[in-house]
């Protein structure tokens, strides 16, 4: 994915010149995660790959701001880096997750920012329903989880599913 100009994120201008925000259809941050609170006028947006580009764990809270933008168009969210869920709650039962990945057709991020290893087949597996329209659901990084456990069931409800 090219880099593009980014327009108006938030309230003050975050990198590139303004562009029209209807502009705007591919977004490939390399930046920490903004503050709470932020908001993007990007309703063109179709494409966001976004690594936090820290060099230690990173909590999946610090893109919660995410789960919270108005982005129409959106299809496809790549997260990279070294997330994980710190949280007791698994990331499919935060309330504006679930909203969001429904417009998506493929999402892709760390397994660890899921749950931790010996809840991920089951939360997946609970979640199924909202995960199934996903052309593609990819969980990156399965290095850190030695071993899920027994994953045939998950397989077959989820045949989009890619363990990378």
């Amino acid at each position: 994915m090219g880099a593009t100009a980014v327009p108006r994120i938030g309230g003050p201008r975050v990198g590139a010149p303004d562009v029209p925000r209807d502009a705007a259809r591919e977004l490939s941050l390399k930046i920490a995660p903004f503050e709470g609170g932020f908001y993007w006028e990007l309703p063109s947006l179709v494409s966001i790959e976004w690594d936090p580009h820290i060099e230690s764990e990173c909590d999946i809270g610090c893109v919660d701001s995410l789960w919270e933008q108005k982005l129409p168009a959106l299809r496809d969210l790549r997260l990279d880096g070294i997330l994980f869920n710190a949280s007791d709650i698994p990331l499919f039962l935060h309330p504006n997750v679930v909203p969001f990945v429904k417009g998506l057709r493929t999402l892709s991020l760390p397994i660890r920012a899921v749950t931790n290893r010996e809840e991920v087949v089951a939360h997946l597996l609970a979640h199924a329903k909202d995960l199934e329209h996903l052309d593609r659901l990819e969980l990156t990084n399965v290095r850190f989880y030695d071993a899920l456990g027994d994953t045939t069931e998950l397989f077959q409800r989820l045949p989009n599913l890619k363990l990378e």
